[in-house]
């Protein structure tokens, strides 16, 4: 008995993992950032009115600030990561497996994240990702 025969194409499935990954990373940096605003806002309105400062709340607003820095920073490498991702992950669209020979019962294929095997030979054929399952369509 031979081998299988596996043909694969468009997105690799870890690239879409690593997307919904970033995402929630993104949403809790981003919600880091969103507390830390407040914050900042209230120092800025009492030290605007004159208010004195003390020297510890100094450093707990340097403190602050510096942490939003970094959440901010952070942030944008995962948005940048997330838009290369991003136009990976759209390649996907247009994947699609043409034999312009037989394709052998047994012969598995994926697309994406969804495969198919192959049940009995066909010819001349294109496989493409449709609702969500691989469809055997004419060239």
């Amino acid at each position: 008995m031979g081998a299988d025969t596996i043909v694969e194409v468009g997105t690799d499935p870890a690239a879409k993992q690593e997307y919904l990954t970033l995402q929630k990373k993104a949403e809790e940096l981003d919600l880091g950032v969103k507390e830390q605003i407040p914050i900042i806002d209230n120092f800025k309105a009492k030290m605007a009115r004159g208010a004195n400062v003390s020297k510890e709340q100094m450093l707990y607003i340097k403190g602050v600030m510096q942490k939003k820095e970094a959440l901010e920073k952070e942030l944008a490498e995962v948005n940048a990561r997330m838009e290369a991702l991003s136009e990976k992950l759209q390649e996907n669209r247009l994947a699609q497996v043409i034999c312009y020979g037989e394709v052998f019962a047994g012969t598995k294929i994926c697309i994406g994240d969804v495969s198919m095997t192959a049940k009995g030979g066909t010819k001349y054929c294109r496989f493409v990702k449709e609702a969500g399952d691989v469809k055997v369509t004419g060239i």
